[in-house]
């Protein structure tokens, strides 16, 4: 399923503005805030997914397979950025990316991946930011505990957990409409200038699920390898053509979002930094 088939919502505005790094002219994210790890909960999920694997690395794959044929929902908003005369109209994904209903985790690599067979790449930094100041709903992060003790499982990355999260998100969402951007629904896998340093090629980044006060529960996190995945790691994406306007908005011409995230001029439309291309080099892959 191409990504210009998806379904598509209401146009949204965005201002540019993140706090500059002192000294370098580049921008920063805020730091986050620790997690404060909630009660454990039984989902009453029984379906289909109920037979993938209950290994993390194994499930991700297994939904790879999924959205590779097709068998995903996700809505699509459009977000507009600017700074001075520059503008770029992004399609983005209003809420996390579900399977059969379920918000699904995935590796960084498995994201990846899956966005290069949607035509889309994994969200930046600033454009994560820029969603939630964007959102129509905001939801507060809702951290769950390390299962230890009876009964639990001892891991944060089981299938139950998956459905036991999905559940509580469903339950705070409500019925808020497709149309509307949702934000803090989990944390991202984001693409950021660590990715190209020898360190971070065999890292994935992790940040976002920001609380209502603007603060995220997770900064910048570059622990974790790219086959690492949780609960709490959702799939959004953005698309990898946008509009660009040069002139305030009077001329709109086609552009990728590879050509933004690495020009000089463009980055700041996409990114608190440029980048020397938009897809983690550490993964392989064709992308397409």
């Amino acid at each position: 399923m191409a990504f210009a088939s998806l379904k598509k919502g209401k146009t949204m505005a965005a201002n540019y503005g993140p706090p500059k790094v002192p000294g370098t002219g580049e921008i920063k994210p805020p730091k986050g805030a620790g997690p404060k790890p909630s009660t454990p909960v039984t989902s009453s999920y029984s379906g289909d997914l109920e037979g993938l694997s209950d290994s993390p690395v194994a499930r991700s794959a297994e939904i790879l397979s999924l959205i590779r044929q097709g068998r995903f929902e996700v809505p699509i908003v459009f977000l507009t950025t600017s700074k001075g005369p520059l503008r770029a109209r992004l399609a983005v994904t209003g809420r996390a990316l579900t399977v059969d209903g379920v918000r699904v985790s995935m590796t960084e690599q498995d994201q990846t991946l899956a966005a290069d067979t949607l035509g889309a790449h994994l969200l930046t930094p600033f454009l994560v930011d820029e969603i939630w100041k964007r959102a129509d709903v905001r939801l507060e992060p809702k951290t769950q505990a390390w299962y230890g003790g009876p009964g639990g499982d001892g891991s944060m990355g089981t299938k139950r957990r998956v459905f036991d999260y999905n559940e509580i998100v469903e339950k705070e969402l409500g019925e808020v409409p497709p149309e509307k951007l949702v934000a803090s629904e989990g944390k991202d896998w984001v693409i950021d200038g660590y990715a190209f340093t020898p360190a971070g090629r065999i890292k994935g980044t992790n940040y976002g699920w920001h609380r209502k006060n603007g603060k995220p529960v997770q900064g910048l996190g570059r622990v974790h390898n790219l086959a690492h995945t949780d609960y709490s790691q959702l799939f959004r994406f953005v698309s990898s053509v946008v509009s660009l306007s040069e002139d305030d908005g009077q001329t709109w011409r086609d552009a990728t979002f590879t050509e933004l995230v690495s020009s000089p001029k463009l980055f700041p439309l996409v990114s608190y930094e440029r980048l020397p291309a938009a897809r983690h080099p550490g993964v392989g892959g064709i992308a397409v």
